[in-house]
């Protein structure tokens, strides 16, 4: 996670991790109805996230203050398991894409690849962001850039027709995972 200075990730927070992402170039008079559709599947996908985030958060927080959260913990744990275990179902049956180091933020997304679209193209991206939750969130969006990075390289992408919710939802996955690495890293320093 880092403050973005370049124009595409703007100067706000970035998500940064290595995520399954596949990508596919699109017809660029791609129909405002498929991508409608595609910004409110995110939005279904990411208020998933959100509960099962808040969830577990709530969950920890509990643990330390109440004196019936030996029995919470106990239930997410089971509810943890049975989403492990139909996750590891559904991976056998659908085909994931391999995981790259991935840069998202409320504007553009941004991945490292071996093959990539040429500047200017359509592409539709395909994003894993829970191994919990095997269901991608699909950006339409114009390749802004393709810059070679050693054998490989990175391209970036700015987000089409985004609707202003899905931008908020995005922007709130990011403040999450921000917020989850301070606090790994404060678990880290007191170790």
């Amino acid at each position: 996670m880092d403050n973005g200075d370049d124009s595409q990730f703007g100067t706000g927070l970035v998500y940064e991790d290595c995520l399954p992402l596949g990508w596919r170039e699109v017809k660029k008079d791609v129909l405002t109805a498929e991508i409608l559709n595609a910004c409110q599947s995110n939005e279904r996908v990411l208020r998933g996230f959100s509960v099962l985030d808040e969830h577990r958060t709530e969950g920890q927080e509990d643990e330390h203050v109440h004196h019936g959260a030996h029995e919470s913990f106990r239930l997410e744990f089971k509810i943890n398991l049975l989403l492990d275990m139909v996750a590891r179902l559904l991976a056998e049956h659908i085909s994931i894409p391999v995981a790259v180091p991935v840069r998202m933020s409320g504007s553009g997304i941004g991945w490292r690849s071996p093959n990539v679209p040429p500047v200017g193209s359509t592409v539709s991206v395909d994003l894993y962001l829970n191994r919990l939750y095997p269901t991608p969130i699909t950006f339409y969006g114009e390749v802004k850039s393709v810059v070679p990075d050693g054998e490989d390289f990175q391209v970036e992408m700015g987000y089409r027709d985004m609707s202003d919710s899905l931008r908020s939802w995005i922007e709130k996955l990011i403040f999450r995972h921000h917020r989850r690495q301070i606090a790994h890293s404060r678990q880290q320093g007191r170790a």
